[in-house]
């Protein structure tokens, strides 16, 4: 005996629109972290911040291009950059310290 089919509805990380959102900005961290890790030593926060304020600058011009709405009910890639921007900033004030 077979096991029933999933309906689309039943699984809710189907029809998530965040997840691919919240993925975009982890795959980000993770390659900045890789970028920064591989760079020179001593200036980790120096290159970790900078990686991520020029990503975010490119996600930006990316929504610009493509027309995305400011305001919707799902994580939107103007988030994305927002998120980055903040993970930005708070490595170069890590790295003033």
């Amino acid at each position: 005996m077979r096991p029933p089919k999933e309906r689309p509805d039943q699984n809710p990380h189907r029809r998530d629109p965040n997840f691919g959102a919240i993925g975009r900005i982890l795959f980000v961290l993770g390659f900045s972290v890789l970028i920064a890790a591989i760079g020179p030593s001593g200036h980790f926060a120096e290159v970790l911040s900078t990686f991520l304020l020029f990503c975010a600058a490119i996600t930006v011009v990316g929504v610009i291009l493509k027309g995305d709405k400011l305001v919707a009910e799902h994580l939107t890639d103007w988030d994305v950059s927002a998120a980055l921007i903040g993970f930005g900033l708070l490595a170069r004030l890590v790295a003033r310290l």
